[in-house]
């Protein structure tokens, strides 16, 4: 038999799978051919100072669109911020203080070299290709960060400790003096390596947003072409969630006191007079009453939870579980004597204040058990209490009693706890537990002169001069960690501050008002640090500050008033810190906060007895820091709050708003209510106030 020729046309699932083998053939040469593509960085937006240099001339000012190519070194340490974008669509963020040398981030056979970083912060968004990340290598002079991630941020000191924080996929670092010491971090882990020492994990605060080409503002900020980074920008300590970083800071009603001297205030500067506000600032002004006056307040107020500070909100990490309470009495009241040239007075304030809180996240980064997650418990309570009280006595002369001079004494005395317990569980259930209870104090003393005069025409013009002391201590009254005891922590600051300022008010019309101010401060304080997370120190704080305001008042119709106020200043903070021991320098740091502030309110009766009354405050603030740190006599470098930051010069600036919307009832002229809610635009839970007033004896103006 002759059998019949063989077909050569192929079945069809065989002809479907070559054509399927060879589109995937054609892909995979497209992405190999995309791999092989040399990638192009360049800059892509620039902020202040940055400098230029390939190492064989002069560095010069870099600028938007410059290409960039291995061999050149980014130095913004004159305080700028730059933003690199590759071909491939990844984004270095160099923030300022920072200098990284670009290395053969091109080459594509092997594992790129990025870039060195040899001191400063830079933020790393490296983008996938084909569902994977780009073989991406980071250096620093103790460190070799391999990306197997997208996201992380790099910061490293002057003397080469390197602290590097993954926000999105893996990361792999090795100590570059142990290379057999590696890790690999996961998404919310951060390590710190230093040569000749083990890797060691730490609890970053997260939750910042690489947004470099938007420059979105994220809880008031509004940095264009700027990124956050939580390793560097807050200074994280490595025990982040542990409650001693808490509870070594001093408690709320001290940043009250004390550090409010040491930032800008805020002014809302109001053209219209009111004499009891007055006269406690500058005692001169208690000539103004002619009869018996007092008035008293009660203000509690309640707010979803507190949120001051970094470090206060990374361990309140749940605010919606807390409760944060204050209650006011305040009064004050003044007299003329028979001779009905001389006035006396003053007033009272007592405060109280408490957040109870209770947070549970039932995967969270351990810091007990290192690299381990885990389910933690977080119970906080908190409360302050402090008392005010002030007297003033002043004195017209000449025949129209013009002219007056007045003299006048307060004290500020306080008291706070902190009781912070947190238990923590890894996943093969080991359980372990850290408990602090701490105590402080505080108590201010100053004396006040004022002078005021009266011009023809309803115009007034007053100056005065503070000075005082004031002392703040802070102490562990016990630390356990697993029922065993830990090191106390201790510091105790005494200081003295000078405050002087000046007010004019006067009227244009019967409808227009207007005033100006003008004040200045000063502050020196001296701490002593027994910390365990440092060495025994101490540390001298000097704050100069100025601040000047502007403001109109428009009365609309009888019932209906406008007022705006503007207003601007500065302060600057130099602080040095030396060993005690050895006298040797270990942290200089030199501060300013220039801002300006705009104010507008109205209120109105809509009914009757019913107000109502609505503002809006906006600031804009510049935050600029100049740090450095010095080695103690082990090696570490380290701030008084015992984190981990790099050197160099850093510059932010911030725009938050505030509202006040407040609805009240007049029962009669001596009483009244008012529920005021307060908001500050979602950086903080909204506080709600509950105001009751009540004037005897002569009516203000």
């Amino acid at each position: 038999m002759i059998g019949a020729p063989r077909s050569t046309k192929l079945p069809g699932n065989a002809r479907r799978s070559l054509l399927f083998v060879a589109l995937a053939l054609t892909c995979m040469a497209q992405a190999a051919r995309a791999q092989m593509t040399s990638v192009e960085a360049r800059i892509a937006s620039i902020t202040g100072n940055v400098y230029l240099s390939n190492g064989l001339q002069v560095p010069g000012p870099a600028k938007r669109g410059d290409v960039l190519t291995p061999g050149e070194e980014i130095d913004t340490r004159g305080g700028g911020r730059a933003t690199i974008e590759l071909t491939d669509g990844s984004l270095v963020v160099v923030r300022p203080g920072s200098r990284i040398a670009l290395k053969d981030f091109r080459t594509a056979h092997s594992l790129r070299e990025l870039f060195d970083i040899l001191v400063g912060q830079v933020r790393v968004k490296i983008n996938h290709f084909g569902g994977k990340p780009n073989p991406y290598r980071v250096n620093s002079p103790t460190a070799s960060i391999a990306v197997r991630g997208t996201e992380f941020s790099i910061a490293v000191s002057a003397a080469g400790d390197t602290e590097v924080v993954v926000y999105e996929g893996l990361v792999e670092v090795t100590s570059l003096s142990n290379p057999l010491d590696k890790v690999l971090l996961h998404p919310g882990q951060g390590v710190i390596v230093r040569a000749n020492q083990d890797i060691r994990f730490f609890a970053p605060a997260l939750g910042e947003d690489l947004n470099v080409q938007s420059g979105s503002q994220d809880g008031g900020n509004n940095n264009e072409g700027q990124v956050s980074s939580s390793g560097g920008d807050a200074q994280q300590s490595e025990n982040a969630i542990s409650p001693q970083s808490s509870a070594g800071i001093y408690d709320r009603f001290v940043e009250d006191v004390v550090a409010a001297r040491q930032g800008p205030l805020y002014l809302r500067f109001t053209a219209y007079p009111d004499s009891f506000l007055d006269s406690l600032e500058n005692p001169a002004y208690a000539t103004e009453f002619s009869a018996p006056a007092g008035r008293v307040f009660l203000v509690p107020e309640f707010r979803g939870s507190q949120g001051i500070n970094n470090t206060q909100s990374a361990f309140f990490s749940n605010p919606g579980k807390s409760v944060d309470y204050s209650l006011s009495p305040q009064g004050s009241f003044f007299t003329p004597l028979p001779d009905h040239r001389t006035s006396i007075g003053g007033g009272v304030t007592v405060f109280r204040t408490g957040i109870q809180s209770f947070t549970v996240d039932d995967a969270a980064n351990s810091s007990f058990f290192p690299g381990a997650t885990g389910t933690r418990a977080s119970s906080n309570a908190t409360s302050h209490s402090l008392f005010s009280g002030s007297v003033a006595v002043s004195h017209a002369f000449g025949d129209e009693k013009k002219t007056s001079l007045g003299f006048g004494v307060d004290h500020v005395q306080g008291s706070g706890s902190l009781l912070n317990f947190v238990t923590q569980q890894d996943a093969p259930g080991n359980i372990s537990s850290e408990r602090v209870d701490s105590r402080s104090n505080l108590a201010e003393n100053r004396i006040k002169f004022g002078v005021s005069h009266d011009f023809s025409g309803q115009r007034k013009i007053g100056i005065y001069y503070n000075y005082g002391f004031l002392a703040a201590d802070f102490s562990n009254v016990s630390h356990t960690l697993d029922a065993q005891p830990q090191p106390l922590d201790f510091t105790r600051s005494a200081g003295r501050f000078s405050e002087g300022g000046i007010r004019f008010r006067g009227v244009l019309t019967r409808k227009l008002f207007y005033g100006a101010q003008a004040s200045w401060f000063v502050l020196s304080l001296d701490e002593q640090l027994r910390l365990s997370t440092i060495v025994n120190s101490h540390q001298h704080n000097r704050t100069t500050g100025s601040s000047f305001a502007v403001g109109l008042g428009y009365a609309l119709r009888p019932r209906v008033v406008l007022t705006l106020d503007l207003a601007g200043g500065f302060s600057n903070t130099a602080t040095l810190r030396a060993e005690e021991i050895t006298g040797n320098p270990l942290e200089r740091n030199r501060r300013s906060s220039p801002f300006f502030s705009a104010h507008t309110a109205v209120q109105a009766d809509v009914w009757k007895s019913l107000f109502v009354n609505g503002s809006l405050l906006t600031v804009r603030q510049n935050l600029y820091s100049d740090l450095t740190l010095y080695p103690d006599r082990v090696g570490r470098l380290l701030t008084s709050d015992g984190t981990f930051a790099p050197n160099g010069y850093t510059g932010d600036s911030l725009t938050s708003y505030y509202s006040e919307f407040g609805v009240g009832w007049r029962f009669n002229r001596a009483l009244l209510a008012e529920y005021v809610f307060s908001t500050d635009y979602g950086k903080t839970p909204p506080s709600h106030v509950f105001l009751l007033r009540y004037s005897f004896g002569k009516h203000e103006h």
